[in-house]
């Protein structure tokens, strides 16, 4: 580790800000808005006792990523910012002394895969202007984490995200800042766990920057799934679409919260949610809260959010052609999450959302 001590880069208010949040997690009125579908305790006890590693970024040019430095004053800004209305953020930070960082000043010439997040310290890549960058992220073994991606001006970045289940309890942070002109293309596929949570923030912050999101998800066997979206129109001309689709079966249980924010004086907006959810059981529970906050004149915006059932008419189309329920049930439930998968992972992520057990 590195030797700058504890907590130097952080000033006592603060500090005592976070500390404050970890000791009293429900005291602040969005924070309990937040967490209101799951316990916060779990979040913040994913955090606590992990073992120490590097973040691992294969394909990255020679020298880019370097793990375990002191961040800079920009790089504090945004933690601090983002630690002070997220418990288990606030703990990560509190405890973390360094961070990892990934420096893209050209586009690489392949893919780079994520293939180990520092449960400790927050990765921060930065994007240099007009770049162009596709990552996979699919890490598998980390209990916390904690990635913040800045786009500079017309930077261009492909990411999609895929987690498989598992039985542990898990906290995730996830954040991307873009400039003027800036793309970004974000894919979020993953299965349930014992409590999978994960915090994410698109900021809008330069004009005509652009964000397409989109993830699929299935969670059962009693496992449980929180998302929390949120993307902000801090400038001009930004524009920002939106569609999740998640299944829930077998006693499985998710909350989506989708929320868009559109500053003042950001005229020419554009941004659309979906979110879509199919209840394959009677114990399955579904929690979708899409939100807007609009300060601004002259924007175009749409969101909204359904839970249903398969359909009985589309099973008995399928009937009527000679498949047998069960087939029909996954052949529609396999479909339904299909149109919410494509790109770099959309292979993997097919496979790891399909199940052979979808029943009444």
């Amino acid at each position: 580790m590195s030797a700058i001590a504890a907590h130097a880069w952080l000033d006592v208010e603060t500090a005592a800000e976070l500390r404050a949040l970890v000791e009293a997690p429900t005291a602040q009125a969005r924070v309990r808005e937040s967490w209101k579908y799951t316990p916060v305790l779990r979040g913040l006890n994913a955090v606590a006792n992990v073992a120490a590693t590097d973040s691992v970024v294969a394909g990255a040019p020679d020298g880019s990523l370097r793990v375990d430095v002191a961040p800079t004053a920009s790089e504090m800004a945004l933690l601090r910012e983002r630690a002070c209305a997220c418990p288990p953020a606030a703990k990560l930070l509190l405890g973390a002394r360094t961070i990892d960082r990934l420096n893209l000043d050209t586009s690489p010439a392949s893919p780079l895969q994520l293939r180990a997040l520092s449960p400790v310290r927050p990765l921060v890549v930065h994007i240099a202007p007009t770049v162009r960058a596709t990552i996979l992220d699919d890490v598998d073994g980390a209990s916390a984490g904690w990635l913040l991606v800045c786009l500079d001006t017309a930077a261009d970045l492909d990411f999609t995200r895929v987690r498989p289940s598992c039985p542990r309890d898990e906290w995730q942070q996830l954040q991307f800042d873009l400039a003027d002109d800036a793309q970004l293309i974000a894919r979020h596929y993953c299965r349930g766990a014992g409590l999978r949570r994960l915090d994410a923030l698109v900021r809008l912050l330069g004009r005509n920057a652009s964000a397409t999101i989109s993830g699929a998800w299935r969670v059962d066997a009693g496992d449980r799934l929180d998302q929390q979206w949120h993307v902000e129109h801090l400038a001009p001309g930004t524009r920002s679409e939106q569609r999740h689709h998640g299944i829930v079966a077998d006693r499985g249980h998710t909350t989506f919260r989708g929320r868009i924010y559109i500053a003042p004086d950001c005229p020419g907006v554009e941004a659309d949610l979906v979110n879509r959810n199919l209840l394959l059981d009677p114990g399955a529970v579904c929690n979708t809260k899409p939100e807007l906050e609009i300060l601004s004149d002259d924007v175009r915006c749409s969101h909204g959010a359904t839970v249903g059932q398969l359909a009985a008419e589309s099973l008995f189309y399928l009937a009527s052609r000679g498949l047998d329920e069960a087939t029909a049930r996954t052949l529609l439930a396999a479909g339904f999450l299909n149109e919410c998968i494509d790109g770099p992972g959309a292979e993997t992520a097919a496979a790891l959302l399909r199940t052979e057990t979808d029943h009444d």
